[in-house]
């Protein structure tokens, strides 16, 4: 368990506002009699059709909008449990029925009913991977191709030797990201030591989370692919609107989250910035709900793996994988995680979804939305 002592959110004890959440949830089609399946194409995806078959949906509760203080002190139960049972974030079905699903805080609790009824003799379809040569195929396959084998704790570090005094970087060969260009990853500043993180997107300019803020007059730091330390001085700051906390929930907070820092000079070749993924990426992802791989960085440096499955105006937000592989490289994100990246991997390069506002399963603001 990884613990930081400084949140960069609130330093007063908790109010009942503070306790704004929203919460939703996804399924997944859970098939338990079939008299025959066949291979369909629906749009990016492949599916398989079963006919006469019976199934119900397993679901997943996100819990979305919510600061590092709300999510430590949230528990989801069920008072159904001869229907449906409640591990973790999973609601499963145990018999037919709709199973009211609370999700309980000291300050406040929500609801969602879920159907836990079984269908019978009919047509459905599940997915099973997206089609090869989607954008979809290719970000999900840049994430699974590299992770194939390998050990988590092994290969999750982007870094053998982190040595911020000396300086001295040595990056992790093993790592399962090594062959991309990491390098628009800031790893340390002035202002926050490893912590209050920074992802360069153009020569000159980072950005980072407004509730993170990275002081003006800091040294932020970037480090080449070889280990070589560039440092800059982050000249000047601009920020989204003039929403600077409140309670550190709700859309307004993650909407305008955005921090971005003028460096004093051009960073040199061998560092290089990540592009932004546009705000009409909808139209090459059309089924984003179905959870696209993603590369997530967390406050020690570790490449972790998430789904990117949801997105607005406001926010784009990750949940936790449900295919094993993929969910032994992921971890909750916590406080002092902020303001670190989200990748999806295009053309083995790094296209920056987010940076974090929220906790747990991983949420930020929407950069597309705000530069389109």
């Amino acid at each position: 368990m990884r613990v930081y002592n400084s949140t960069g959110i609130t330093s007063r004890g908790p109010l009942p506002a503070d306790a704004d959440f929203d919460i939703r949830a996804t399924s997944e089609t859970v098939i338990t009699e079939s008299a025959g399946d066949s291979a369909v194409i629906v749009e990016d995806m492949n599916m398989d059709e079963h006919t006469e078959s019976s199934f119900y949906s397993k679901h997943f509760v996100h819990i979305i909008d919510a600061g590092q203080d709300v999510l430590d002190r949230i528990v989801i139960e069920t008072p159904d449990t001869s229907i449906a049972s409640v591990v973790g974030n999973v609601v499963d079905r145990l018999s037919d029925g709709i199973a009211r699903v609370v999700v309980r805080h000291p300050f406040t609790s929500k609801r969602l009913d879920l159907s836990m009824v079984e269908t019978v003799g009919e047509t459905t379809q599940v997915f099973e991977s997206f089609v090869t040569g989607s954008l979809a195929r290719e970000c999900a396959d840049a994430v699974d191709s590299r992770i194939a084998g390998e050990t988590p704790s092994v290969a999750k570090p982007l870094y053998t030797t982190q040595d911020h005094d000396a300086p001295n970087y040595v990056r992790n060969p093993d790592c399962w990201a090594a062959d991309l260009d990491l390098t628009c990853i800031s790893p340390w500043n002035s202002t926050g030591g490893a912590l209050r993180a920074g992802t360069l997107v153009s020569p000159r300019h980072i950005v980072f989370a407004k509730h993170y803020m990275i002081g003006v007059g800091a040294t932020v730091r970037f480090v080449k692919m070889d280990g070589t330390v560039v440092d800059r001085t982050m000249t000047a700051r601009e920020y989204l609107g003039d929403y600077l906390g409140g309670s550190g929930n709700g859309p307004a907070f993650i909407q305008q989250d955005v921090c971005v820092g003028l460096l004093d000079s051009d960073v040199p070749s061998g560092i290089n910035f990540c592009q932004i993924l546009p705000y009409s990426i909808a139209n090459q992802l059309p089924n984003i709900v179905r959870g696209i791989p993603a590369l997530c960085i967390d406050g020690e440096e570790n490449a972790l793996v998430k789904c990117f499955y949801a997105y607005s105006d406001i926010a784009r937000a990750m949940r936790n994988p449900t295919q094993p592989e993929r969910d032994s490289f992921n971890e909750p994100l916590i406080s002092g995680d902020s303001g670190n990246p989200g990748f999806l991997i295009i053309d083995s390069e790094l296209v920056l979804i987010t940076t974090w506002t929220y906790g747990g399963e991983g949420a930020g603001p929407n950069y597309g939305y705000l530069i389109d």
